[in-house]
């Protein structure tokens, strides 16, 4: 029988009154097979009728039943469906999750699902996981419990420290803006550094007893003195901060991805940093305060970032050598001292750009990616594992390259070039890519122009086209003054608005401060000279026009 048939008739003898172990014996399956079946009865019909035309299979559909909203169920199958991979249970259960938390979450294993529950929560078993997953529904109670524990570790370490902070969950990243004051050695007390001098001094004796005269019972002693020694060193050669260190910094209290408590020592907060000073001696603005002063929001510098990053991606993507790098450094930089052994743990997190999916839809660079993608050899990544990665492996180096490059591009990190704390091995990332944000975006009335002060955009017409072109927008309404500026700032301004050939090639390179990725040493601030012919592979090339 088909299984939505099996589903059906289970229901039908449901409601006839009979149990399911009846019905598991009446047609020879187990009693949780029953259960599993029945679950359907959870499911849209939307989706009982996409699983009987074949558009989704079992296992995705079962994976709905773990959400309760049915017209949530029917968004996330269309979600789904027009995707490159298609509907399978993993993306099924991440998307219809997203408001819980599985019980290996690391929240989840710092709080305890005991204590969970003894506190009210409520908890879910997908019974169509093999592992009898945990999910407890009530993330608002979960991290409250979470941080009461974590707040009441933090009231431990008050004044030992200028400050305390409390964060559920603390990336690498995020403790680059701090700085660093680190544990100074300790002299050893006397009475301990006369025990590692006497054990040091007896073992330099010893290198001089001849090979005839070495017995077991030497050996024995040569052991126990090397023993001895690491063990006093280990407990006498210590570094603590000093009073003035711990003046200084403070420490983050959070959990680490284990689920283990982790603090964070020594770290001086980013508003105690020493100030870079102008040459007339006030404090540097940050790069908030100037894109403030200038009328740029911070969500149109969210939005900027967005597309400056959409823009590097498929340069990067195309770039296996480059990609190599940055992995590599990635993976090298992200390894404290002294970490756990492990084979291999990197995180691949996607930046997040759905506040600003508006802007980067039907762009080139979403054109590149996706021809990009296309190019790419994922047959392999619907077969069972490890086939999946066997077959993986088996691929020519060329795929696997270009494979690399596109997953690398899918981790970088957002950023604009005048970011406070920016990464220069970022701007290094998108200059080696010959990353052309000017050829594939251009500031429009949508995406820039109506979206800073009527000043900001005069003021750039008077610097890039000239002050009388300025002047004579300057009684224009803002909606209109937009439209004007984003004829003048796109190709072709000098037959669109008759100005001056010269003119229109600087209109139709400029960007806002901080979306180039090439230096700008040596040209007019936001203007980017045209690239080279070849900057683009030549696919990309058909994929941006």
């Amino acid at each position: 029988m088909h299984p939505a048939d099996k589903y059906e008739a289970f229901a039908a003898m449901i409601e006839k009154g009979f149990k399911t172990t009846e019905i598991a014996n009446q047609f020879g399956v187990t009693e949780n097979l029953v259960q599993r079946r029945l679950k359907l009865a959870e499911v849209d019909p939307v989706l009982l009728t996409a699983f009987r035309n074949d558009e989704l299979s079992l296992d995705a559909l079962t994976a709905f039943t773990i959400c309760k909203d049915r017209s949530r169920q029917v968004e996330i199958f269309e979600q789904l469906k027009s995707t490159y991979h298609g509907i399978n249970a993993y993306q099924v259960r991440h998307l219809a999750t997203e408001d819980e938390v599985s019980a290996t979450d690391n929240v989840a294993q710092f709080v305890g699902v005991d204590a969970y529950t003894a506190a009210g929560g409520t908890v879910r078993r997908d019974l169509f996981s093999e592992a009898d997953n945990v999910v407890l529904e009530d993330v608002v109670l979960l991290h409250r419990l979470a941080t009461e524990a974590l707040n009441a570790e933090a009231e431990k370490l008050k004044g030992q420290w200028k400050w305390v902070d409390v964060h559920l969950s603390v990336t690498y990243d995020q403790y680059m803006r701090y700085g660093r004051e680190y544990p100074l050695p300790v002299e050893p007390a006397p009475q301990d550094q006369a025990k590692l001098d006497a054990l040091n001094g007896e073992i330099e004796q010893m290198k001089e007893i001849g090979e005839e005269a070495w017995t077991d019972e030497v050996q024995a002693r040569w052991d126990q003195l090397h023993n001895d020694l690491e063990a006093l060193s280990a407990e006498v050669n210590r570094s603590e901060y000093t009073d003035e260190q711990r003046a200084r910094a403070g420490c983050v209290v959070s959990i680490d991805h284990r689920g283990a408590l982790r603090v964070e020592a020594g770290l001086v907060h980013p508003n105690d940093k020493p100030q870079q000073v102008r040459s007339e001696g006030s404090e540097e603005m940050s790069a908030e305060e100037k894109r403030k002063e200038a009328g740029v929001s911070n969500s149109l510098s969210a939005d900027l970032r967005a597309i400056r990053h959409q823009n590097l991606q498929p340069h990067l993507a195309s770039d296996y050598q480059t990609a190599f790098d940055a992995m590599l450094y990635s993976m090298i930089v992200r390894l404290p001292i002294a970490y756990a052994a492990a084979p291999i743990d990197i995180s691949m997190r996607q930046a997040e750009v759905f506040k600003s999916r508006e802007y980067l839809e039907d762009t080139v660079a979403a054109a590149m990616l996706e021809e990009i993608k296309s190019t790419l050899d994922l047959s392999w990544i619907s077969l069972e594992s490890p086939q999946d990665f066997i077959s993986m492996s088996a691929l020519p180096m060329e795929k696997k390259q270009a494979l690399f490059a596109w997953a690398t591009a899918q981790a970088v990190q957002q950023q604009l070039a005048n970011d406070d704390h920016s990464s220069p091995v970022l701007e290094e990332i998108g200059r080696r890519c010959s990353t052309d944000v000017a050829y594939c975006w251009r500031p429009d009335a949508k995406n820039y122009w109506s979206r800073v002060p009527k000043k900001h955009a005069l003021a750039v017409a008077a610097d890039v086209i000239g002050q009388k072109w300025a002047d004579e927008r300057r009684d224009f309404k803002k909606d209109a003054l937009a439209a004007s500026m984003e004829s003048a700032f796109r190709e072709g301004a000098d037959e669109r608005v008759g100005i001056e050939p010269e003119t229109a090639k600087r209109t139709a390179r400029w960007l806002p401060e901080g979306m180039a990725f090439e230096s700008s040493d040596e040209q007019p601030q936001g203007v980017v000279e045209n690239p080279e012919p070849d900057v683009l592979p030549a696919f990309l090339k058909a994929a941006a026009e």
